[in-house]
């Protein structure tokens, strides 16, 4: 008999905890995905995505949740790949937070203007010292490809669109 454990509104995040649970040999299911796949709005109304495990293995399950969320998974895959995290450039420390306005600001340009606009995590400040500073070695574009598209583009199809009334306009005298 399987009973829930964990509830998530994304099913990758089910899927990533289920994965983390039979990798430590807890047998887990994910349970409405198809649903919210097919109909993300239904996410909240079904009470999510349920990750459900056997009666018997629910205390290691919650520990499985509980490391994860903690981030004990995450500095264990940092050692192992020999990698350490992100340090401050002026003070050294690794207790750092990146800044989540930039995908905000890429969805208000997405509305206002239709216009796409990639972005990356790549703005970070220390907590330490509140040093912000940008991780160049995260941006997989320069910044001049971003400019372009924010310039250069709007230019090319508004001059498009220009010529496009002027030749076609049914209203010519």
């Amino acid at each position: 008999m399987y009973t829930q454990v964990l509830t998530y509104t994304n099913p990758l995040e089910a899927h990533i905890v289920r994965g983390r649970m039979e990798a430590e040999g807890i047998s887990a299911i994910v349970l409405f995905e198809n649903h919210v796949w097919a109909k993300w709005s239904l996410s909240q109304a079904l009470g999510g995505v349920r990750l459900l495990v056997p009666l018997n293995m629910i205390d290691s399950a919650t520990e499985v949740a509980e490391n994860i969320n903690s981030g004990e998974y995450l500095e264990i895959l940092l050692k192992d790949q020999g990698e350490s995290k992100l340090k401050c450039p002026k003070c050294g420390s690794t207790h750092n937070e990146v800044h989540a306005w930039l995908w905000k600001l890429s969805l208000a340009v997405l509305f206002t203007v239709s216009l796409a606009v990639p972005y990356t995590s790549h703005l970070y400040s220390c907590d330490a010292c509140k040093h912000s500073w940008i991780a160049h070695k995260q941006r997989p574009y320069p910044l001049w490809i971003l400019i372009i598209y924010l310039i250069a583009l709007p230019a090319i199809f508004g001059a498009i669109y220009i010529t496009f009334v002027l030749l076609f306009n049914p209203y010519k005298y």
